[in-house]
């Protein structure tokens, strides 16, 4: 797999779990089980992970991506 293909695959990850952290803890409102530890062990884990995903995958990106013709430009 290239850098490419894993950049989007983290920040896919990364937004995968961000859309699974927030549904988690609305559901976990509706039930009731907000305020529980488990809800937060939880959470803190999942947003572990987004955050993780989310930083290796914009590492990535910005390592990858084609440079600007301006930044050359200005760099003379």
């Amino acid at each position: 797999m290239n850098e490419i293909a894993q950049s989007r695959l983290y920040l896919f990850t990364s937004l995968a779990c961000i859309i699974w952290l927030g549904q988690s803890l609305y559901s976990s409102s509706q039930d009731g089980t907000l305020l529980h530890w488990s809800t937060w062990v939880f959470a803190f884990c999942i947003g572990i992970v987004a955050v993780y995903t989310g930083y290796q995958g914009w590492k990535l990106y910005v390592k990858t991506r084609p440079a600007d013709d301006d930044e050359e430009e200005n760099e003379d």
